[in-house]
């Protein structure tokens, strides 16, 4: 491949092909914004997740070629290279090569523990392994410094949820919306999560914060994605039902 050559002449490769892919992944945070006031939603919801993909893969693919291009070079790759790319993974919604990639980023150590802990949480979570998701991400809750808790705490909470414990997760959501950085907690949560776990996870934080309104319209919007399994879109009808409980 063309640039898989540049690479090779390029003394700095590894590390631009690294922020690339880093900046890619970033960028998608916002991925969903002003989802909730969407026209024709299932129209734009697809053309959104589509992109998303080919983004994703992209910055997988960038990340791939910096590892690889540092093994050639007898160096190691960039700081946090096999996270993101496990990361990348994730949000795809590559559930087993993503389990693989989070445990080659813990034999790595290539980011605090707190950070591998939770997204394996998610990857035990999307694998029905509830016990173990739990258990990491409490963890990553208790391990995280003070200005990294609160994605811990989301993605705790959302686990939380998805475990049956709605009671514990609806308290601890209330207790999210009293922080004052909550909102970019939430989206870098949203970041590593495929795009209908963002939906959901959005619908469950409009819920408790009482946006009944939008709530509703995020519950419909995950509910006509494919990518539920019928667990989650029972639990999803229940959380929907509590907003009109006539």
């Amino acid at each position: 491949m063309l640039w898989a050559r540049r690479a090779e002449q390029c003394p700095h490769a590894p590390t631009v092909l690294a922020l690339a892919a880093e900046r890619e992944i970033s960028q998608a945070n916002e991925l969903l914004s002003g989802v909730e006031n969407w026209d024709r939603e299932g129209e734009e919801l697809a053309k959104v997740a589509s992109a998303h993909q080919r983004r994703m893969r992209r910055a997988h693919d960038w990340l791939q070629a910096a590892i690889d291009e540092s093994a050639r070079r007898g160096s190691l790759p960039p700081p946090e290279t096999y996270y993101y790319r496990a990361y990348a993974l994730t949000t795809m919604g590559d559930n087993d090569a993503a389990a693989v990639a989070v445990a080659e980023a813990a034999t790595h150590r290539d980011v605090a523990d707190h950070r591998l802990q939770r997204m394996s949480a998610l990857v035990h979570l999307f694998a029905g392994d509830l016990k173990t998701s739990l258990r990491l991400a409490h963890r990553a809750v208790i391990d995280a410094p003070d200005g990294d808790r609160l994605i811990s705490r989301y993605i705790y909470a959302l686990v939380l949820d998805r475990a049956g414990a709605l009671h514990s997760a609806a308290q601890e959501f209330k207790s999210l919306q009293r922080e004052s950085g909550r909102h970019a907690a939430r989206l870098a949560v949203e970041s590593v999560l495929p795009v209908h776990e963002r939906l959901f996870l959005r619908a469950l934080d409009h819920q408790v914060a009482e946006r009944h309104a939008h709530a509703s319209r995020v519950w419909e919007q995950y509910l006509s994605r494919e990518e539920p399994e019928e667990p989650e879109r029972v639990l999803a009808r229940r959380h929907r039902a509590e907003l009109d409980p006539r």
